[in-house]
C-alpha cells in the first residue's frame, strides 16, 4: 500500500509529527494529500511561525484574499499579530492584518476584513515612521484609520468611514491625522461625516482647531482653519494652558492666526488665574529661520505686522503688562526685544504703547527701562546668558532701526539715583576688545529727550577710558548746543 492511499485519519495523524516543509511537500503530491495536508500546513503555520512569517502575514503582504480567508477559517486570529520582530509580540503590541493591509493600499482585503469583524481600535507599531518623527515624537500606536488617511486613498478612506471609524489612535480623532498631513480633500470629507463631533478634545483637552499649529504650509493652514470654524469648531478652548491662537502665534504660523482673528478669535484667554494677550506673544525672531530664502520670511514679517494690527483692533492693549521674572515688559519691549522688526514698533507706537512705562521691575528701580533691557541682551549681561564670541555689532544691526524709532520718540538712555541705564551699558562696552560702536550709536542719535546733560557731564566725570570720553564729550556738545528750548520730555508725556 503506498503512502497516498493510506486512510485520511491515519495521513492526518502523521502530519501532526510534521513540520512546515514537509507538510508543504505532501500538500504538492496530489489533489487528495493537498486537501488533508493544505489545512494542516495552515493550522501549523498559525500555531508555530513567527508573526512575520506566518501565512496571515504572508497574505496581507501579497494582496492574496484567498489564502487570508483560509486561514481564517482554519483558526487565525482575524485581529492577530503581524508583529515584524517577537519582542513586540510579547509586548502585545504589534500590527493586525487590517493595519497591514491598509497600508498596502488592498482594497478588496480590507472590505472583507472589516466585513468580519477587524477591530477598528487595535494599536500597530513601527509600522510606519509617523510615530518617530516630525509631529509625532510621542510615539502614538495607530489605529488602522491613521494608514487609511495618511497612506492609502480616498477610496480606502470611505471604507473605514462606512463602519463608523473616528480614532486615528486612542482619543485621537482621524481629523487630526488628514489637519497634519494637509490633506484638504480628506478634511472635507471627515467633516461632513454624520460622526463628526466639533467639539471634541483629546487626551490633553485640545480640539481641531489646536492640531492647525502643526501644519507647514502657511496658505493651507489658512484654509484649514476656515473650513473648521465653518463646521463649528470652538475657537477659545484652552488645551494643555493655550489656545489655538496663542500656539499659532507663538509657533509663529501667522497666516493661519490671522484667519482665526479675522473669524473672531479671542486675543485674550484664562491661564493660571492670569488674564493672558497674545500679543506680546508675535514678537520671537527665533521662529523666523534666517535660512530661509528671503521671500519666506519677508512674508512673515508682514504677515506678523497684519496680525498685530489685527490683535490691537479686535482689543489687545499695548500697554499691558506681562510678568516675567523680576521684569513686567508691555508688547513693545517684547517688540523691541525680540521682534528685529521696526515696523512692528511703529505699529504698537501709533496705537498708543507706552515707550516709559514699556517695562518695570520689582526692585523699585526708577529707570525707564526700554533701552536698559535691550542693551543688556546686546551685552549679554544678566538675565542674558554671555555669547561665546562676546557682544558684537553684527549682533545689534537687526536692531538699530527699532532703537532709532523709540529714541525719536523720547526713549531715555539715563537713569535716576545712580541706576544702572542704557548708556551707562554702552560706556561699560565700549572697551578695546568690543568696540566702542554701540556708544557711538547712542551719541549719534540721542537727543535732549532721551538724556540730560547733567547725567551724561556726571559719567564723564567718573569715565577714564579716552575713547569713552571722547564719545561722551561729543554728546555733551551737542545736548548743550541744543539749547533750553529743546523738548526735554518722552513722547507719551
Amino acid at each position: 500500500m503506498s503512502f497516498a492511499s493510506l486512510p485520511t485519519e491515519l495521513l492526518e495523524e502523521v502530519g501532526k509529527y510534521c513540520d512546515g516543509q514537509q507538510l508543504a511537500s505532501f500538500a504538492q503530491v496530489n489533489r487528495k494529500l493537498y486537501a488533508i495536508f493544505n489545512p494542516l500546513l495552515y493550522r501549523y503555520s498559525i500555531a508555530n511561525d513567527s508573526p512575520s512569517k506566518e501565512c496571515v502575514r504572508w497574505a496581507v503582504e501579497y494582496g492574496s484574499l484567498n489564502t487570508l480567508k483560509h486561514a481564517i477559517s482554519q483558526g487565525a486570529d482575524i485581529n492577530g499579530s503581524c508583529a515584524i520582530t517577537e519582542r513586540y509580540v510579547l509586548s502585545g503590541i504589534s500590527s493586525t492584518p487590517l493595519h497591514i493591509a491598509t497600508a498596502n493600499g488592498f482594497h478588496e482585503i480590507v472590505q472583507w476584513l472589516l466585513d468580519n469583524g477587524a477591530s477598528l481600535h487595535e494599536p500597530s507599531v513601527k509600522l510606519c515612521k509617523c510615530d518617530v518623527v516630525g509631529t509625532y515624537k510621542s510615539g502614538l500606536l495607530w489605529y488602522p484609520l491613521h494608514f487609511a488617511i495618511y497612506h492609502s486613498d480616498e477610496a480606502m478612506l470611505r471604507l473605514f468611514l462606512q463602519k463608523g471609524a473616528y480614532f486615528s489612535a486612542h482619543r485621537i480623532p482621524g481629523l487630526r491625522c488628514a489637519i497634519e498631513s494637509e490633506r484638504l480633500d480628506i478634511i472635507d470629507l471627515l467633516i461632513q461625516q454624520p460622526s463628526f463631533d466639533p467639539h471634541y478634545q483629546d487626551l490633553y483637552e485640545q480640539n481641531a482647531l489646536h492640531y492647525v499649529s502643526n501644519v507647514q504650509n502657511p496658505s493651507a493652514a489658512y484654509q484649514i482653519v476656515h473650513r473648521l470654524v465653518d463646521h463649528g469648531v470652538p475657537m477659545n478652548v484652552i488645551g494643555q494652558g493655550v489656545t489655538p491662537l496663542s500656539m499659532l502665534v507663538t509657533g509663529a504660523k501667522y497666516k493661519p492666526a490671522i484667519a482665526l482673528v479675522e473669524r473672531g478669535a479671542d486675543p485674550y484667554f484664562d491661564d493660571h488665574n492670569e488674564r493672558r494677550c497674545t500679543l506680546s506673544w508675535c514678537f520671537n525672531d527665533r521662529c523666523i529661520d534666517p535660512s530661509e530664502p528671503e521671500s519666506v520670511t519677508k512674508e512673515l514679517r508682514e504677515d506678523r505686522r497684519k496680525l498685530v494690527t489685527l490683535l490691537i483692533a479686535k482689543g489687545a492693549d499695548v500697554n499691558r503688562v506681562a510678568i516675567t521674572g523680576d521684569e513686567h515688559p508691555t508688547p513693545l519691549c517684547w517688540a523691541l526685544e525680540g521682534g528685529q522688526d521696526v515696523e512692528c514698533i511703529r505699529i504698537l507706537l501709533d496705537a498708543g504703547a507706552s515707550i516709559r512705562n514699556a517695562v518695570t521691575y520689582t526692585d523699585g528701580s526708577k529707570t525707564e527701562g526700554l533701552l536698559r533691557v535691550l542693551f543688556r541682551k546686546v551685552g549679554g549681561l544678566p538675565p542674558w546668558i554671555p555669547r561665546v564670541e562676546g557682544p558684537s555689532e553684527a549682533f545689534f544691526e537687526p536692531y538699530k532701526d527699532s532703537v532709532r524709532l523709540v529714541l525719536e520718540n523720547g526713549a531715555r538712555i539715563d537713569s535716576v539715583d545712580d541706576e544702572v541705564s542704557a548708556l551707562g551699558i554702552c560706556c561699560q562696552m565700549a572697551t578695546p576688545k568690543i568696540g566702542t560702536w554701540a556708544l557711538e550709536f547712542l551719541v549719534d542719535n540721542s537727543t535732549r529727550r532721551n538724556v540730560t546733560l547733567e547725567f551724561v557731564e556726571a559719567i564723564l566725570e567718573d569715565t577714564e577710558d579716552e575713547a569713552v570720553r571722547t564719545l561722551l564729550g561729543r554728546l555733551r556738545d551737542k545736548l548743550a548746543g541744543d539749547g533750553e528750548d529743546d523738548e526735554a520730555e518722552t513722547a507719551d508725556e
